[in-house]
C-alpha cells in the first residue's frame, strides 16, 4: 500500500492532492486522472522520494509505504 501526498510549496500545511494505491501505477493513473495537465509527477520521483534520494522535493512529496 502506497500513499501519497502534495503539499502546496507556499503553504506546507496544505495538502493539495493525496491518494492511496496498492501500487506506484494505480496512483500514477488517479494522478493523471484528476490532474490531466500535471506532467511533472512521474513514477521514478515517486520511488526517489521514497528511498531518499530526491531531496530537493522532500518537502513537496510526502511517500510512504505500508
Amino acid at each position: 500500500m502506497w500513499i501519497v501526498k502534495l503539499i502546496d510549496p507556499l503553504d506546507e500545511t496544505q495538502i493539495i492532492w493525496e491518494c492511496i494505491g496498492e501500487t506506484v501505477s494505480s496512483i500514477m493513473n488517479d494522478y493523471r486522472e484528476s490532474n490531466p495537465n500535471g506532467k511533472w509527477l512521474n513514477e521514478s520521483i515517486i520511488r526517489n522520494s521514497y528511498s531518499g534520494r530526491n531531496r530537493k522535493d522532500k518537502y513537496l512529496i510526502h511517500v510512504e509505504k505500508n
